[in-house]
């Protein structure tokens, strides 16, 4: 199963935060955090090595609280979490990118894409943050797209939300289980585009090709080069 590592760091979840600390880490028996969080939950150091990572951090979960729990997870994410800025990558070649007009007119629609330009995308899109670096002509955009189960790829997928709006994992449901209880599914994509290069890079391996072609198509429109 790919694996998609996103550009925004700063807005992970607890569980993603989870994911990226290497199972090894969370056995460093002299590490205090890790001694402090077994404590709390009752459990002895044997309860790490016995079991897999994502069985033992939902056992801390229900033992210590989600808010307790949250606050362990973001200390050893600190410490030993997987924090670069390496991600599931598509590569594409844009030719002709203006890199001021791209930012500009991304800036416009962050925000405000439903209305400006909802006739542009074939699933419900908005842009939740632009970040530029300048110096480098390199624009970050990080959209949210509202996908269903015909317009996932379910080997890709790992978390959905039922009806109730909770997140549970899906990877062994496969689509009529995924269209038995699924309402709708919120999705990131996230693109790194480096204007002077003319080259956009892509995380979006639990979506289909369509959001894609929107995506890349909003880029050409906000970055056309018309000199």
């Amino acid at each position: 199963m790919s694996r998609n590592r996103y550009i925004f760091q700063d807005q992970l979840s607890v569980d993603q935060m989870a994911s990226r600390i290497p199972a090894a880490s969370y056995r460093t028996e002299d590490d205090e955090t890790i001694q402090d969080m077994l404590e709390e939950a009752g459990r002895d150091f044997h309860f790490l090595v016995d079991n897999k990572p994502e069985s033992f951090c939902e056992t801390l979960r229900v033992d210590l609280g989600d808010e307790q729990y949250g606050e362990y997870i973001h200390e050893l994410f600190e410490e030993y979490g997987e924090k670069g800025d390496s991600f599931n990558l598509q590569f594409y070649q844009i030719d002709g990118i203006n890199y001021g007009d791209l930012k500009q007119n991304a800036n416009e629609a962050h925000g405000a894409l439903e209305e400006t330009e909802e006739n542009q995308f074939s699933l419900p899109t908005s842009l939740k943050d632009v970040r530029a670096k300048d110096s480098e002509e390199v624009l970050d955009l990080r959209f949210e797209v509202v996908g269903h189960p015909e317009n996932m790829d379910v080997e890709d997928a790992t978390k959905i939300r039922d009806e109730s709006g909770d997140y549970i994992d899906v990877e062994d449901l496969g689509v009529e289980g995924m269209e038995a209880i699924v309402t709708e599914n919120k999705l990131r994509v996230e693109v790194r585009v480096y204007a002077g290069d003319e080259i956009v890079t892509m995380s979006n391996s639990e979506m289909k090709s369509s959001v894609e072609d929107d995506v890349l198509a909003a880029i050409k429109r906000w970055g056309k080069d018309d000199e």
